[in-house]
């Protein structure tokens, strides 16, 4: 048995503490007694007994901080019991799966190892594999990170070293991370190979790897290389990566990205892959400069394919430099689809810039669908700018269409200039259009009314009095709760007692708690004695 293993006196008892740092109570006691037994049993040469105490210790503590180290020894003890070779690898390599972290697993590797090869001799070659997959696994961090200390030297040995450890690695784990400290070196060289790798190799994790390596690597020929990885791989996966590297490249890399507007439009334009023609859209949106802004405004035009111009439309809306508006505008005006052209009224309304309201305005005028107007309305509240207001009060006033200057009223509030109480009132009082004038009431409960308190129930006082519509009085309770002011008191208790509709007076009820002042409780209990409050 290996010297490392048996273990005596107080290395073992250094083992036991460092195995185990932070398990107490009984389960803990218990589980640790047991692993002490097994591992005198280990340390006597007694494998059958080590087996059954290890067994045991499994069965009842499988998830205690003693597991991994008693499964490693259950192992070990099958095979000095003369377990057949094949069931001891597999008991390895069960446990390097469940255990992977464990500081037992490299001498389970070790072990796998060592009987993998006496398997391959003993007539069985299908252990080969397995043996080269093992000694890339095992050795593979360790030059890795002497590969990183190499890079970090400036050496020109280092490309050479990894790629001799990409080229001889059987494991895909080990060629990505030579393929990540590739990514770390600027020079023509890495950018060329990295290419090469994200287009041949045959792991599709290790050509994303590639792909994004080149990225990392930045500088000039980054772009480049990406544009011939897009050229000439047929994996999916990595030509979606590869977009996406390209609209994410550096800033010294910038001045080139221009160069990958072309094929980005080619595989947009060719439509035959839907995902990758939107990746395409979001790259060129991604990427600066007035060739990638053209070809955009040419897709939300003239794109055969509505999922393209759509992506296209949101790439626009999201370019950090300047877009041409009247483009989108025309979108809004002229599309057939009832969703892009809302849709296009929503970029005008989020670049919010000069030109956005002007360009909402001309939106009202000029189209002739009820929809697209109400959407324009609303977008024009979206743009947060105060030079919208006047036009959405004057539209709530007079909008052409019921639907219209309601969803002007909502425009004003989603302004967020906190519009006072007069101004709904206004609306309310005012307004040719009963819904707007019922969206105004809403607001007004939901602001709370105004400061002049007396004054604004005063005003709504006139308006349940005169009011026909009972869902309109039913807002004005609402409205005159919220005010949370003595001055409401009075009015709500006559229309608790006397509106002709039922939802008004319970309306009414309800506001009075809402209220809750004495005063209100007062009126609430002559409410229900039937008394009449002076």
């Amino acid at each position: 048995m290996s010297g490392r293993r048996i273990l005596t006196g107080l290395a073992l008892a250094c083992l036991l503490s460092d195995v185990a740092p932070g398990q107490s109570g009984s389960a803990g006691e218990q589980a640790e007694k047991l692993y002490q037994k097994g591992y005198k049993a280990v340390l006597g040469g007694a494998w059958k007994e080590a087996r059954s105490v290890y067994e045991e210790l499994l069965r009842k503590y499988p998830e205690g901080e003693w597991a991994a180290a008693s499964q490693y020894w259950l192992c070990y003890s099958g095979e000095k019991l003369g377990d057949r070779p094949e069931k001891v690898f597999d008991c390895y390599q069960n446990f390097i799966e469940q255990y992977r972290s464990s500081k037992w697993a490299d001498d389970a590797r070790a072990d796998m190892i060592r009987i993998g090869h006496q398997l391959a001799k003993g007539g069985k070659p299908e252990y080969e594999a397995q043996i080269r997959v093992l000694e890339d696994t095992n050795d593979g961090s360790v030059r890795l990170a002497a590969l990183y200390a190499l890079r970090q030297t400036g050496s020109d040995e280092a490309i050479d070293a990894i790629v001799s450890l990409y080229e001889t690695s059987h494991d895909p784990g080990v060629r990505r991370d030579a393929v990540h400290v590739l990514g770390t070196i600027a020079s023509e060289k890495t950018l060329k190979r990295l290419a090469a790798i994200a287009q041949t190799d045959s792991s599709s994790e290790v050509r994303v790897a590639a792909v994004y390596g080149i990225a990392q690597s930045g500088g000039s020929g980054a772009v480049t290389s990406l544009k011939e990885v897009l050229k000439g791989s047929t994996d999916r996966e990595v030509k979606r990566a590869t977009i996406y590297a390209l609209a994410k490249s550096k800033d010294e890399a910038r001045r080139e990205q221009s160069e990958a507007v072309p094929i980005l439009v080619q595989i947009a334009q060719s439509g035959s892959d839907s995902l990758l023609a939107r990746d395409a859209i979001y790259a060129l949106g991604a990427i600066g400069g007035e060739e990638s802004r053209r070809a955009l405004e040419k897709f939300v035009q003239d794109s055969r394919h509505p999922q393209v111009a759509r992506a296209a439309l949101f790439a626009l809306g999201n370019k950090a430099d300047g877009v041409d508006l009247n483009v989108i505008k025309s979108v809004a005006l002229s599309n057939t689809d009832a969703e892009m052209r809302s849709a296009a009224i929503y970029v005008i309304a989020s670049r919010r810039e000069e030109g956005s309201v002007k360009a909402l305005k001309e939106i009202l005028a000029a189209s002739k669908d009820e929809a697209t107007r109400r959407t324009a309305v609303a977008a024009l509240g979206a743009t947060g700018s105060p030079e919208a207001r006047d036009m959405l009060l004057d539209l709530a006033l007079n909008g052409p269409s019921p639907e219209t200057a309601q969803a002007a009223v909502y425009g004003l509030a989603a302004l967020k200039q906190k519009e006072n109480g007069e101004t709904y009132l206004a609306i309310v009082k005012s307004s040719k259009h009963t819904e707007a004038r019922r969206a105004a009431l809403y607001q007004l409960a939901s602001t709370g009314g105004s400061a002049d308190a007396k004054g604004f129930v005063e005003s709504l006082a006139r308006v349940a009095k005169e009011e026909r519509d009972p869902d309109l009085r039913q807002a004005v309770a609402m409205a005159l709760g919220m005010t949370k002011s003595d001055e409401a008191v009075g009015i709500l208790t006559e229309i608790a007692r006397s509106d002709r509709n039922t939802r008004v007076r319970t309306a009414a009820v309800n506001a009075l708690s809402q209220i809750g002042t004495p005063n209100a409780q007062k009126a609430l209990v002559d409410i229900i004695r039937g008394k009449k409050t002076p």
